[in-house]
């Protein structure tokens, strides 16, 4: 579908065995940088266009990083009395 996934663009090569292979890439062309690698695997690709293009993880790292952040804070609160709600 074209236009579902802007500036996500894929490149297709055969490589020397015959296989094809397809990359895809975050295009930064417009701002005059150079694009970003996002690998092969489209689904993989897809999740590093969204973090990239909306500024903002996937829900499901949003998850894990909440679970990160609240083990911080009952460690601190265990080595740093007081510490835990700033």
């Amino acid at each position: 579908m074209t236009g579902q996934h802007p500036r996500l663009r894929s490149h297709t090569r055969r490589r020397k065995s015959g296989k094809v292979v397809t990359y895809y890439v975050y295009d930064r062309r417009p701002e005059g940088l150079p694009d970003i690698a996002l690998g092969r695997d489209y689904d993989e690709a897809l999740e590093k266009w969204r973090e990239i293009h909306e500024h903002a993880p996937h829900p499901r790292r949003l998850l894990h990083l909440g679970y990160v952040h609240r083990e911080f804070r009952r460690r601190m609160a265990a080595v740093v009395p007081g510490r835990a709600d700033a």
